[in-house]
């Protein structure tokens, strides 16, 4: 029997409950909501963490992020993950296919998903897709300011999805018909900054330009801190703008769907294709006093959705680490897993670690930015870790200087002491690999400095200021 050919799409930034499967309005996202009445929808996909790097290693490496010394970016530099990536080669899955026979392909609209940062790693090939926007909302100048109200008033530019179009079709035009494939996108058309192209923009010119006012206040690297670790908040009005492109942006992608699966059977290629929708988290509308993702461990970020169809996925979890995607795509695929690679479980466990350490440089030039309070000052400083068993749950929030130091423990569910107990088991690991590296990202770690393209490319996703 030949191996199935496997296709992981991640929509980046897109949170379950924006999709019909987990409660989004019915017509919203036909096409994954068919695809989950077709194969597996997971009850409960929860993602490794908060933010796109290190979900993603954890996505292709099948353990916690904090393993590689890849919970944040060495040195806070997208470049400083290549290293690390390179190292660990044989124990990503692009790597282990590949080894197994798999033409190996991948592409992403995403910068932290690159060559420069190393997740190319295992591939044969890796394509950067394009934006299509000719200004960002990032841009200070007046001409920048003028050029981006223009797009935002007739939104006909995307994130990517198209030119990830034209790079499909030129995959399954060109494949090898003797190997099966692994192919790997990511999108980023419901990542910040949301404006998406018509029809798909349900917002009139006056509301457009409203948003696109409010996108170059709210949705750069500084304009999410304000709001998260300062005393300042975004208007209703504003908020509610940002909620409705983004469930545009939703939109567009199911009809992005749309397309994929009707060229896999176009091509003959539907029944032997295992394909998986999943997203590596989600996004703050306000809920908790947050805005955008990052610095925090609950639902709104953490619960994406997860939907593989094709052939061996009738058995995959309902609770679901996407950590276990690389043993559940070997088992389904016939392919020897790696033994540090997760296997399925009763909990799952995700991290999240600090932006800065008090004593760290970072941390001072932050603060001489903006006035931090008292709960900012503790999201840019504090480590997070939780595990869950989809009834109850715990939280650990410090761990930094070793599992017994200074340790605030949250326990939500039933009081009972075997499930805290196994709960608590569940975090001890990822406490352990946090207190070998507290500071990854500290501005004293040596790392290659990114180039002003990279950087530009990363103001434009709202994580450089």
């Amino acid at each position: 029997m030949t191996s199935p050919n496997v296709i992981l799409i991640v929509l980046d930034t897109a949170r379950a409950d924006a999709f019909e499967p987990w409660g989004g309005r019915v017509g919203t996202t036909p096409v994954l909501a068919d695809l989950a009445r077709e194969g597996h929808a997971s009850t409960r996909a929860i993602a490794p963490s908060c933010w796109t790097m290190p979900s993603h290693v954890s996505m292709f490496g099948g353990r916690d992020a904090r393993e590689f010394g890849l919970s944040q970016a060495p040195g806070g530099q997208l470049s400083g993950v290549r290293g690390p990536l390179r190292d660990a080669a044989l124990e990503l899955l692009p790597s282990v296919l590949r080894s197994a026979g798999y033409e190996t392909r991948g592409a992403s609209a995403n910068t932290w998903l690159s060559g420069a940062s190393g997740f190319d790693t295992g591939f044969g090939h890796f394509a950067s897709l394009r934006y299509e926007r000719s200004a960002s909302h990032a841009d200070p100048r007046l001409r920048g300011r003028l050029r981006w109200l223009a797009g935002c008033a007739h939104p006909t530019d995307d994130d990517g999805a198209r030119h990830g179009r034209a790079v499909l079709e030129t995959w399954l035009a060109d494949r090898t018909l003797s190997k099966p494939f692994f192919w790997f996108m990511n999108l980023v058309e419901c990542h910040s900054p949301y404006m998406p192209p018509h029809p798909f923009n349900s917002l009139g010119l006056v509301d457009r330009l409203r948003a696109a006012v409010a996108t170059a206040r709210f949705q750069t690297f500084d304009g999410f801190l304000r709001i998260n670790v300062t005393e300042e908040t975004i208007d209703p009005a504003s908020l509610d703008l940002m909620r409705t492109l983004y469930l545009d942006s939703i939109r567009w992608l199911d009809h992005w769907l749309e397309w994929l699966v009707t060229a896999l059977e176009q091509h003959g290629l539907a029944d032997d294709t295992i394909l998986i929708i999943t997203s590596d988290h989600g996004e703050h509308f306000g809920e908790h006093g947050l805005w955008g993702h990052g610095h925090a461990l609950d639902d709104e970020l953490l619960h994406v959705p997860l939907v593989a169809r094709g052939p061996a996925v009738g058995d995959w979890p309902d609770l679901c680490s996407l950590t276990l995607l690389p043993y559940l795509i070997a088992r389904a695929t016939g392919v020897e897993p790696r033994p540090t690679w997760e296997r399925p479980g009763p909990i799952v466990v995700s991290t999240y670690d600090r932006l800065s350490s008090p004593e760290d440089k970072n941390f001072s030039d932050l603060a001489s930015r903006m006035p931090l309070t008292e709960r900012g000052r503790d999201l840019v400083t504090t480590s997070l870790t939780s595990a869950s068993d989809g009834t109850s749950s715990i939280l650990v929030r410090g761990g930094e200087g070793g599992v017994a130091d200074d340790l605030d423990v949250t326990f939500t569910g039933p009081d009972d002491p075997v499930v805290r107990t196994k709960l608590w088991d569940a975090v001890a690991p990822a406490l352990d690999a946090l207190a070998r590296n507290p500071d990854v990202n500290a501005s004293t770690v040596d790392a290659p400095e990114d180039t002003p393209e990279l950087l530009d490319q990363l103001r434009l996703l709202g994580y450089a200021d």
